[in-house]
């Protein structure tokens, strides 16, 4: 990207991700419900716990894994479990905004539709809670833009293969209803 359209990208990452943070700053520091209960529970054993904890709610492992060492590293509040899910949000929108400068979408539509996602009520939902949503729908929207993107943005066929294997493995590992998907 040239530095023009990297600029445009900042500025609409930005203010998408300041309206995602303004509907969701009130809410983000709440007590659990029960689903999140689950993901609580499945990382607050070991590393090694992870897998028999997530298979108990039939959930895939790979959120759990990342979450754990997120929680590792900066305590595991009600905050610090959902933020994960709001940084999985933010990180779909700054995709999007790449891809939609890549396809030289006009600014002033790209940051309407990316504000419009931002304060969706589902979009909201999910970035609101600990669970592997935000997460999976951030993976969906990497395996989207690897599918679309044309070969000359990767330094090599193989790479982008590569990195599609890599992205469809990670999003049937984070949750497995994601397969019809990749």
């Amino acid at each position: 990207m040239r530095s023009q359209q990297l600029l445009t990208a900042l500025t609409i990452t930005s203010i998408a991700g300041f309206a995602l943070f303004a509907v969701t700053i009130t809410y983000i520091d709440k007590p659990l419900w029960i689903d999140e209960l689950h993901t609580s529970w499945t990382i607050h054993g070991g590393f090694a716990d992870v897998i028999p904890r997530g298979n108990a709610g039939n959930q895939a492992p790979l959120y759990y894994f990342i979450l754990k060492a997120v929680t590792e590293l900066a305590g595991s509040s009600e905050l610090v479990l959902r933020s994960f899910s709001v940084i999985s949000i933010i990180a779909c929108i700054a995709l999007m905004t790449g891809w939609g400068v890549m396809k030289k979408v006009h600014p002033v539509l790209l940051g309407s539709v990316m504000v419009m996602f931002a304060t969706d009520h589902l979009v909201t939902l999910f970035a609101l809670e600990a669970r592997p949503y935000a997460f999976l729908m951030f993976l969906t929207i990497l395996l989207f833009t690897l599918q679309t993107t044309r070969i000359q943005h990767f330094p090599s066929w193989v790479l982008k293969e590569v990195m599609w294997t890599l992205c469809a493995t990670a999003m049937f590992y984070t949750h497995y209803t994601a397969l019809p998907i990749i």
